[in-house]
């Protein structure tokens, strides 16, 4: 039962970070624009900030799902 768990959280943590580079390869995700090479602002269309937020949900919810005292909404991290 862990075991499988924690193979879910790994591949939602690689579909999130697919689901990035899926979004910044069709421009729905772009640099800030300041031209510093390693500035970590990123502008997100809509559709964007909604997938992400969809991945990201997914994913806290799986680990709260295998550990209780992990909050399962993002707004309850500490």
């Amino acid at each position: 039962m862990l075991r499988s768990g924690i193979d879910r959280v790994v591949e939602a943590l690689a579909a999130l970070r697919a689901g990035f580079d899926n979004l910044l390869r069709d421009g729905e995700i772009r640099p800030c624009g300041c031209a510093q090479p390693d500035c970590p602002v990123f502008m997100l269309s809509d559709r964007a900030a909604y997938d992400m937020d969809r991945r990201r949900r997914t994913l806290l919810e799986l680990v709260h799902s295998l550990n209780p005292d992990v909050p399962s909404s993002f707004y309850a991290l500490d």
